[in-house]
């Protein structure tokens, strides 16, 4: 997907993995060569069994303003993965938009603002 936005509309990829090896190696590359061709906006890499380990749920507060901001301005959050991180990206993200935007996740759910293909 980040590969056809010949439209170059701001896409920003939060990953997570349990830690660094050749193939999250790869999506570094991918990520880079996306961002040199403008493709990709940001690229945010979470380790969860790394010394300095943290996961996805975690970038996502980090960046509590821009997820609010996103969804307040119609943005799309589009979640895939396991459905144990799901739940823990789901909580986190329902706490920012009760405290920063005074509704509940799930009502941008409803507006389509939340698609998830979770296994």
């Amino acid at each position: 997907m980040i590969a056809q936005n010949k439209k170059k509309i701001d896409i920003h990829l939060y990953s997570g993995f349990r830690q660094e090896t050749e193939i999250t190696k790869h999506y570094q590359d991918f990520a880079s060569e996306m961002m040199q061709k403008q493709y990709l906006t940001q690229f945010h890499l979470a380790y969860s069994r790394e010394a300095n380990h943290h996961y996805v749920m975690d970038l996502i507060q980090i960046d509590t303003d821009f997820f609010a901001q996103l969804l307040k301005n119609d943005g799309v959050i589009m979640i895939c993965g396991a459905l144990a991180m799901q739940f823990d990206v789901e909580k986190v993200l329902d706490a920012i938009c009760i405290s920063k935007n005074n509704t509940t996740l799930s009502e941008y759910k409803a507006k389509g603002q939340i698609l998830t293909d979770c296994y």
